[in-house]
């Protein structure tokens, strides 16, 4: 794990916390009124009575906005291309 400060503007930063915690309530109804499955939104983790692993679909306004200020405008972007090279695929983020 590692934490980089300042990755977001901090307007970002609260936009995308927002969208989140609306997607987790979202999708925790959607799972207990059977409209869609648990792992449609949620993957397999351990201690899952105190920890979340949400999917987040790409697409939505400020998800696009998030990644494009964390690998574009910081320098996360620059240092996952210089590791991995510029061909490199993201999976997971």
């Amino acid at each position: 794990v590692l934490r980089i400060d300042n990755v977001l503007t901090m307007d970002t930063a609260d936009a995308v916390r927002d969208y989140l915690y609306n997607l987790r309530y979202q999708s925790e109804q959607e799972v207990k009124e059977g409209l869609i499955q648990p792992i449609q939104r949620f993957a397999d983790v351990l201690l899952k009575q105190n920890r979340y692993d949400l999917t987040i679909p790409l697409g939505d306004e400020i998800v696009t906005k998030a990644l494009e200020e964390s690998l574009c405008k910081s320098p996360v972007g620059a240092t996952i291309s210089s590791i991995f090279g510029d061909g490199a695929i993201l999976h997971e983020f």
